[in-house]
């Protein structure tokens, strides 16, 4: 059952106290360890998660690097994650007094999709006695050029049987919001294979200035099928403004279709689509996968936040109505 759930905007300079638990990702990109290397994030417990398969480019480094700096380190496939995030909050909760709150932070810089889908449903399904405060850190990526190759799309569904959706009325029309990333046609690919009567396009502005044409290029194609009324565009640096933004833009288009959401583009999208669909379950978000090449990135320095505070059902006083950005 998910818990009542509030999203709430986290700056860099407003990281700060004691967390109960950092999760850290050991991934093979240079950035996977740049938030938990120079930010201060102080943590009673903390922990690196990453992958059985993969160990490319950066990955062994660093895990010795987590290693050496005291993370507790474990390699793990999907559903093993699954089960020591849910452990590690069950023992913060033992160890709590009833009713305390619990914080954690995560740093999804180099978290896949599909694991950041898993972590948000297992934090909105948390039964705790108090408020499970979360924040989501992201490190952006210094630009480096598009891949050389286009590959074909070989998974295009929903990222977790739990965001399929449900649509009370399947014979409304189908509309599609796809986030822009610059994969070249990787978003028309998704929105020709979902038929959506209507497309809506969410294209990132990122203070770096060198993803803008790489980007408008890689989708020029689908930018012709859109009128210019459905492109909409984001800042990357101001994360709890673009999930304000795709809330009202849920809220509106849920009155007469079936939407679809397909988080391309930058991880703090894919959050803010995932934590939408918290509050909006009857909207889907896919996930369109391929035999992409892997590509190691580096850190930009630009650190941005978006926090998630979800408190159980059975905690939450009846009467209480929910506001923007909340769901009971």
């Amino acid at each position: 059952m998910v818990g009542h759930t509030k999203v709430r905007p986290v700056d860099r300079d407003s990281i700060g106290g004691e967390y109960d638990l950092f999760l850290g990702v050991i991934g093979y990109e240079l950035r996977a360890r740049y938030i938990a290397e120079n930010l201060i994030v102080a943590a009673s417990r903390r922990i690196a998660i990453g992958f059985e398969s993969g160990h490319l480019y950066h990955y062994d480094e660093n895990t010795h690097w987590y290693e050496s700096a005291g993370f507790a380190v474990h390699h793990l496939n999907d559903a093993d994650f699954d089960q020591l995030v849910a452990q590690q909050l069950a023992k913060i909760r033992d160890r709590k007094s009833s009713g305390e709150d619990i914080r954690v932070c995560v740093d999804v810089s180099s978290l896949t999709r599909v694991r950041m889908a898993r972590l948000v449903r297992i934090f909105a399904e948390a039964q705790l006695s108090g408020v499970l405060e979360v924040d989501f850190l992201y490190s952006l990526a210094a630009f480096s050029p598009p891949p050389a190759s286009t590959v074909p799309n070989r998974h295009v569904g929903p990222v977790l049987p739990s965001f399929t959706g449900w649509w009370m009325a399947p014979e409304r029309p189908l509309a599609a919001g796809v986030g822009l990333g610059y994969e070249e046609n990787k978003a028309l690919g998704a929105v020709e294979h979902v038929q959506a009567s209507s497309i809506w396009t969410f294209e990132p502005v990122s203070p770096i200035v060198d993803y803008s044409p790489a980007l408008k290029q890689a989708n020029s194609t689908l930018l012709t099928l859109v009128p210019i009324a459905n492109q909409f565009r984001y800042h990357v640096n101001c994360p709890f403004d673009l999930f304000i933004a795709l809330e009202s833009f849920t809220f509106g288009i849920t009155r007469n279709h079936n939407l679809v959401l397909l988080p391309f583009g930058p991880k703090m999208f894919a959050l803010c689509v995932l934590l939408v669909s918290i509050l909006h379950p009857e909207v889907a978000v896919w996930r369109v996968s391929g035999a992409e090449e892997p590509a190691d990135r580096e850190a930009s320095g630009e650190v941005y936040g978006l926090g998630m505070s979800v408190q159980s059902q059975q905690e939450v006083l009846l009467g209480s109505a929910p506001q923007m950005g909340e769901r009971a």
